[in-house]
C-alpha cells in the first residue's frame, strides 16, 4: 500500500490539533474543566441504554448546529506570492455565539472566510439571509432548504442540514490546481495540496479504563470523486483523493500522543488494510484501522453509503501493542491508560480530483457500566 505523507501533512495536523486544542479550551474553561485534565466530578450528561449503561455523546455538536470556525487558506496568490488573507468571520449558525467546530483549509489557494466580501477570494458578497420572520440580515452562509451554505464557489463548500444531522464536504482540486488555465498536478512530493478539514475536541474525555466501549458511529457517503488527471500524468504514487478521520490519542502515563486513523476512502484502493508508521517530521506514532472493521469488507464507492458503528477500544489495544513492541513508544501505559483528546475529519486531495462527501447521525459515544467521573 502507497501512503502519502510529507512536511505539508504533518504541518497540517498540527495547525488542526492547535485549532482544535484552542477550541477545546475555550469551551472546557466554559464548564469548568480543562482538556487535558480528565478526572473529577461525576456528570449527569447520560442516556441509559437498553442495558443499563450509562452512555454519553463525547461530540460537542454532532448535529452541527453551531457553526464553525474557519480558518484561512493558506496559498492564496498575490503578484507572485503566496499569502494567508485574514479571517473575517466565522460561520456561526443561528443563535449561536460560539462554534464548536473548527474548520481548515491547509494547501488552498482558494478559501471561503477569506477577506469577507472580497470578491477576488470568495467570488461572493455577504449572503443575504431572510429569516422566518422576513429579517434580512447579511452572513457567512446562504439558507435554502434548511440547508445552510458557506461556498467559495470556484473551490469548496460546506453544506449543513441541522435537522436531518448531516454535513456535506465538498472540494474541487481541479480549480486549485490550475495555473494559467492549465490543470498542473503535483509533480514534487513536499509539494503542498489542498485539504478541507472540520477538527473539534470532545465534551468529555474519559479514560479507557472508565468505560466498556467507545462507539463511533456515522453514514458516510462519497458522493463524487471524478479524477480530472490530464492524460498521462496520473501517478498513483503521487496523486489520490482521501477521505480520512484522525484521533489524537494520549496516555496519562506517557507524554506523547498517537494519530489514530480511521481511513473511510482513498480512491486508488478498494478499502485500506491495516497501517502503523512514525511520522517522519513530527516524529509521532500513527496508525490506522483496517477497513474491515468499519465497513464489514466491503468495498468503498462512490454513491454506496457506509453505515459505520465502530468500537475503537479494541484498536487502541492494537495500535499500543504495536506501538510498545515496534516502535518502543508508550511504554509506561496500558489501554487503560489512554484517552482521545480531540479529531479531525476531511478531504486530502494530493492528486487532481473534484470530490464532494456528506456525514449523517455523527456521533461518539463512551458506553460506561456506571456514571463517569470526568
Amino acid at each position: 500500500m502507497q501512503i502519502i505523507s510529507k512536511v505539508g501533512r504533518i504541518m497540517k495536523r498540527i495547525f488542526c490539533l492547535a485549532l482544535t486544542l484552542v477550541l477545546c479550551f475555550g469551551l472546557f474553561c466554559a464548564c469548568g474543566e480543562t482538556p487535558d485534565q480528565p478526572g473529577g466530578n461525576v456528570n449527569k450528561d447520560y442516556t441509559l441504554d437498553e442495558n443499563g449503561n450509562y452512555v454519553y455523546e463525547l461530540f460537542h455538536d454532532p448535529n452541527f448546529e453551531t457553526g464553525f470556525m474557519v480558518g484561512s487558506a493558506n496559498r492564496a496568490e498575490v503578484s507572485g506570492n503566496f499569502v494567508s488573507y485574514p479571517v473575517d468571520y466565522n460561520m456561526y449558525m443561528p443563535g449561536a455565539t460560539e462554534a464548536a467546530w473548527s474548520c481548515s483549509q491547509w494547501g488552498c489557494k482558494y478559501g471561503f472566510g477569506d477577506s469577507y466580501g472580497n470578491a477576488l477570494i470568495t467570488e461572493h458578497d455577504p449572503y443575504e439571509v431572510k429569516n422566518e420572520n422576513g429579517v434580512i440580515s447579511f452572513e457567512a452562509y446562504s439558507l435554502k432548504d434548511g440547508v445552510y451554505s458557506n461556498e467559495a464557489p470556484l473551490s469548496k463548500a460546506i453544506r449543513v442540514k441541522p435537522a436531518e444531522n448531516k454535513i456535506w464536504l465538498d472540494l474541487n482540486a481541479s480549480v486549485e490546481y490550475t495555473e494559467n488555465g492549465v490543470i498542473v498536478p503535483r509533480q514534487n512530493p513536499n509539494d503542498y495540496w489542498p485539504h478541507i478539514l472540520l477538527s473539534a475536541g470532545f465534551k468529555y474525555q474519559p479514560y479507557v479504563s472508565q468505560v466498556k466501549n467507545l462507539v463511533l458511529s456515522a453514514d458516510v457517503t462519497i458522493e463524487k470523486c471524478d479524477n480530472l488527471h490530464p492524460d498521462g500524468t496520473y501517478n498513483t504514487g503521487m496523486h489520490a483523493a482521501q477521505f480520512l478521520m484522525y484521533l489524537v490519542v494520549k496516555s496519562t502515563n506517557d507524554t506523547e500522543y498517537m494519530w489514530f486513523g480511521i481511513p473511510f476512502f482513498d480512491n486508488r484502493y478498494p478499502m485500506f488494510g491495516e497501517h502503523d508508521q512514525i511520522d517522519s517530521v513530527e516524529n509521532k506514532f500513527l496508525y490506522q484501522v483496517p477497513g474491515y472493521a468499519f465497513n464489514g469488507g466491503a468495498a468503498v464507492t462512490v454513491g454506496r453509503t457506509m453505515n459505520i458503528s465502530l468500537d475503537v477500544i479494541p484498536y487502541f489495544a492494537r495500535a499500543l501493542e504495536i506501538a510498545q513492541s515496534k516502535y518502543q513508544r508508550f511504554l509506561g501505559s496500558t489501554v487503560d491508560n489512554l484517552y482521545v483528546a480531540s479529531m479531525n475529519v476531511g478531504w486530502e486531495l494530493p492528486g487532481v480530483f473534484d470530490v464532494s462527501a456528506s456525514i449523517a447521525n455523527y456521533s461518539f459515544k463512551a458506553v460506561c457500566e456506571k456514571e463517569l467521573s470526568l
